[in-house]
């Protein structure tokens, strides 16, 4: 925005709006940073007056943050969600027009919260490493897309056009009271994990019986298309009510990357390595 106006001026008798608090992330505002750029901008478009707003709607993220009263002070001091946007806007305006405004309470708690960022407990020297260290050739998937085609067809037999579906069912009201009662204490991992065996038994049967080539295992075990991940790696955290829009009506709760993302363990392999043992046609690995 800054670089525009430098470069392309702007218009007098225009208004700015200036989208100053980012309305696609959940994080709090680098007050130090926004406030050097409202600074260079009123150099820039003086006497003009600027209006401060967010970068877009907020319905891209989660109402407010006051609903994680689970999730440790650590983790939501960093969060600003539709509420807080609105008011570290608020907060903005007022530090604009205060000269003196690095001694004032706002900010220096905003600098604190920034100060903190990288002191994250999910920091694993071997990713930053692996990072590091990756090459041009690590982003180039291997053998060829033609040669893959070729070693696909010929393992996997399918007619010139497979029937196939989505891999999640619907997560039906039995499923969601078994999970409930798995999360409460209720019955214990090999109960749950034995229904849930159950249902995915149901669903290949159903699948087999259509006449489907490849069939799929249902995905009942998981909470969620994301959290499930998410839940199975380390550098996340999980919110309770931060609930934003997928499509339409639909709602997801993603979890939130906290710092270095680390897998220590197969996250899919049992259950597909269940689904399959059940029949020999392809089961999708979903």
């Amino acid at each position: 925005m800054r670089s525009s106006v430098e470069q392309y001026g702007f218009p007098p008798e225009k208004l700015l709006f200036a989208g100053i608090v980012n309305g696609k992330n959940i994080w709090v505002n680098h007050y130090e940073q926004t406030l050097q750029l409202l600074q260079r901008l009123e150099i820039l478009i003086d006497p003009g007056p600027i209006v401060l707003s967010a970068s877009c709607s907020l319905l891209y993220v989660p109402y407010s943050v006051r609903g994680e009263s689970q999730l440790a002070e650590k983790y939501t001091a960093h969060f600003a969600f539709a509420e807080e946007k609105l008011a570290e806007l608020a907060e903005l305006a007022q530090l604009s027009d205060d000269p003196h405004y690095a001694q004032n309470g706002n900010y220096l708690e905003n600098q604190a919260v920034i100060g903190q960022k990288n002191d994250s407990e999910f920091r694993y020297e071997d990713i930053r490493e692996r990072v590091a260290n990756l090459m041009e050739a690590d982003f180039i998937r291997k053998p060829a897309f033609e040669e893959r085609r070729k070693l696909q067809k010929r393992a996997l037999k399918l007619p010139l056009l497979p029937t196939t579906t989505i891999g999640s069912f619907p997560q039906t009201a039995d499923v969601k009271k078994l999970r409930s009662r798995y999360r409460n204490g209720e019955i214990n991992a090999s109960e749950y994990t034995g229904e849930i065996n159950r249902k995915i038994t149901e669903v290949i049967e159903l699948q087999e019986e259509i006449g489907l080539d490849v069939l799929v295992h249902g995905e009942y075990e998981r909470n969620d298309m994301v959290e499930y991940f998410g839940e199975k790696l380390a550098g996340f955290v999980f919110t309770k009510k931060a609930w934003v829009q997928s499509y339409g009506t639909r709602c997801v709760k993603p979890p939130v990357i906290f710092g270095d993302v680390k897998r220590f363990e197969p996250m899919t392999v049992d259950v597909i390595r269940y689904a399959q043992s059940l029949r020999k046609r392809i089961i999708k690995r979903n």
